[in-house]
């Protein structure tokens, strides 16, 4: 699981709970810098009308193209409370609608956090980006999340006394 997150700590305390908790997950920063206007427009881009795109034969336009290529279904719900009302509705829809700008950047109080956009601008851009188990880490491959998660922390902590296997960082 990738997480945003500029304090390596964070993730290694969110991999300890992982681990802790007996979920075999392991959480890992975005694989890529953050480029905030750079991403927004990718994500803009995925739903822009592609004119080679069919629609999905679930959209029931069979033979229609100029879909784009990244689409959300009314059956995407949520359940959260927003200013003491309970929320009943698609929390990444409702976010969208009420998600403004300021100084050219997202002002994500305007969204109450904009967590979900945050997660699907994220998702999309990992897709893009190919993302791929650093080199690095390859000696991790067929290691169980919760052995993973383990050994992450450990690695974390060698980097911070200033060592990592044999290298100096």
């Amino acid at each position: 699981m990738y997480v945003d997150s500029a304090n390596p700590q964070d993730t290694a305390e969110l991999n300890w709970h992982f681990t802790r908790l007996g979920v075999k997950i392991g959480a890992m920063p975005l694989p890529f810098p953050k480029h905030v206007d750079k991403m927004v427009l990718r994500v803009h881009s995925l739903l822009e009308p592609y004119e080679d795109n069919e629609y999905p034969k679930i959209t029931g336009m069979k033979g229609v193209f100029g879909s784009p290529r990244l689409f959300f279904f009314d059956t995407l719900m949520s359940s959260w409370k927003h200013d003491q009302r309970d929320m009943q509705c698609s929390r990444l829809l409702w976010e969208i609608q009420r998600l403004s700008w300021k100084d050219d950047k997202p002002d994500k109080d305007s969204a109450d956090g904009a967590d979900c956009s945050d997660c699907l601008i994220y998702g999309c851009n990992v897709m893009a980006s190919g993302a791929r188990i650093p080199a690095e880490l390859d000696w991790q491959r067929g290691m169980s999340a919760s052995d993973k998660a383990i050994w992450n922390l450990i690695d974390i902590a060698d980097r911070q006394r200033g060592f990592y296997r044999g290298r100096d960082y």
